[in-house]
């Protein structure tokens, strides 16, 4: 179940580690230790306006306001709109503020898009 979850956050590959080797990351590296808890936090969603290979300026997207850019790990520059707690909050701005401008956007968990 936990390891769902994670695939579900966006970490295809992530690992479950024990308390034991936890304490000995703790010993060595708490940055890594850091990284490695698991977040109480709310899953955020967004809304991908496009990805491209190339760098796209910020201005290019006229009619929405706040939109973000990301390179993924994957060197493509990924370009987000807004930033929602709940999915159907978000389905309903693409709805009524996104596809007017792009009809290919769409919604999209933060960690599949950072």
């Amino acid at each position: 179940k936990l390891m769902n979850q994670c695939i579900e956050r966006g970490y295809a590959s992530a690992n479950i580690i024990n308390d034991v080797l936890l304490a000995s990351f703790k010993a060595k590296d708490t940055t890594l230790a850091q990284n490695l808890s698991v977040s109480n936090t709310e899953k955020k969603y967004t809304i991908q306006l496009l990805a491209s290979k190339k760098k796209i300026p910020i201005k290019t997207f006229k009619g929405l306001k706040e939109v973000k850019e990301f390179l993924g790990k994957d060197n493509l520059y990924r370009y987000v709109f807004g930033e929602y707690s709940n999915k159907d909050e978000a389905t309903l701005d693409l709805k009524q503020k996104v596809t007017t401008f792009y009809p290919d956007a769409f919604v999209t968990s933060m960690s599949r898009v950072k």
